[in-house]
């Protein structure tokens, strides 16, 4: 992964702090200070590095392995369904036990998985070779169906 410029550690310099305190027997607190970081960080490298060896000292996705309080699939497929009816955002929320701001999050996700896929079936439509010009303008209040009246309008061939 790349380093971003803040970081105080890099994966070389995690194994040098490992092989600091356990090799060389050096206090927790003054390799915390000669690396610039707190004691709990050096406990947290010194501890993924005995779960995981060498390959717990490089970088790590800080993504959520998790997401509690997601909205399962069969919401988002009965929000989607609700949508195609032409209900709104409030009248959705109305008829199920859901905020309207979470049905308005759920309906802008699914309204960009929708252009997403409207725009891979338009450039992988062109057989010929010819490069196709698409474009999806988004407002914050813009559903699905203006998506897909841009995208279904004529293709314009890009002239380069």
């Amino acid at each position: 992964m790349n380093i971003h410029k803040n970081a105080r550690t890099t994966p070389r310099s995690r194994a040098m702090l490992v092989h600091r305190v356990l090799l060389e027997h050096w206090p927790v607190s003054a390799v915390a200070l000669a690396f610039g970081v707190s004691e709990r960080t050096v406990y947290k490298w010194l501890a993924r590095y005995r779960a995981e060896g060498a390959a717990g000292l490089r970088d790590r996705r800080s993504v959520a392995h998790r997401r509690p309080h997601a909205l399962c699939p069969a919401w988002l497929a009965l929000i989607r369904l609700l949508r195609q009816a032409k209900l709104v955002a409030a009248e959705i929320a109305a008829r199920l036990p859901l905020a309207r701001s979470t049905v308005s999050a759920a309906l802008s996700r699914l309204a960009w998985v929708a252009c997403a896929t409207s725009i891979h079936r338009l450039r992988s439509s062109a057989t010929n070779g010819d490069t196709l010009a698409s474009w999806c303008t988004w407002t914050p209040r813009s559903s699905a169906g203006s998506c897909a009246q841009a995208i279904g309008s004529p293709a314009i061939p890009v002239i380069t």
